[in-house]
């Protein structure tokens, strides 16, 4: 089988990182193209992640791949979308948008910032747990006149709540679900990161997480009827903590 060849773009931040681990040796995907930053755009990938002490700041497990430490990183607006199948995005939400929508017009998008995750024809998929909405994906072409799509995945607290939920919400319904996550002091997975702030504290509220995690949780358990997402008649409070 050819494997489909994919770019990432924001590749040098954690998230990016973690695609660039999750992609090696994939038996489905190859990563030609890598993009990010206009500061790291041009370097080697292991010269881009390297700090000016000479630290290289691979924040994941492992080492960092031979399959791409001297690969080019290239500028966003530089990517040849006629020669990639697929775009993996780690970029920020507040950038994202515009990039996103930029890439989708040529080729398909699965990102992981919130962008698009609340519009109406945007599915937020969680594999096994509503496959069914990617249906969805046909409809946000034609309906914005694209050749690909954007597909986001969900917030990560969202995530760990909607897979236990599934199976307990189809099986017997449920009318509320309260919600407490306790969650680590770095949601990227950074290792070694500075807590001397948090030493023996807790951080009492995440800004705008527990907003995401009621609308998204609500979307994914929905049914698609008429080409939108009916959300799932459920309540949900969360705290996020």
């Amino acid at each position: 089988m050819d494997k489909k060849r994919v770019a990432i773009i924001g590749v040098t931040g954690s998230v990016g990182q973690e695609f660039v681990q999750s992609l090696h040796n994939h038996p489905w995907f190859e990563v030609t193209q890598i993009a990010a930053s206009e500061r790291s755009a041009g370097k080697k990938y292991v010269d881009a992640i390297r700090e000016p002490s000479g630290i290289v700041a691979w924040d994941v497990g492992g080492e960092i791949p031979e399959y791409i430490k001297d690969m080019t990183v290239k500028r966003i607006d530089e990517l040849d979308v006629s020669q990639l199948d697929l775009v993996f995005s780690a970029v920020e939400s507040e950038a994202a948008r515009a990039i996103e929508t930029k890439m989708a017009a040529d080729v398909p998008v699965i990102s992981t910032s919130s962008a698009y995750r609340y519009e109406e024809d945007v599915p937020i998929l969680i594999p096994g747990v509503n496959d069914d909405q990617a249906e969805l994906l046909e409809t946000q072409k034609k309906n914005r006149n694209w050749k690909g799509w954007v597909a986001p995945l969900p917030n990560c607290t969202t995530t760990g709540l909607a897979i236990t939920l599934k199976p307990l919400f189809e099986k017997y319904g449920a009318k509320k679900v309260m919600m407490t996550s306790m969650q680590a002091i770095s949601g990227g997975g950074k290792s070694g990161v500075t807590a001397m702030g948090i030493t023996d504290n807790i951080l009492p509220y995440i800004p705008k997480e527990e907003g995401k995690v009621r609308i998204e949780t609500r979307k994914i358990l929905g049914k698609l009827k008429d080409g939108k997402i009916e959300d799932a008649d459920i309540k949900v409070s969360c705290t996020c903590t």
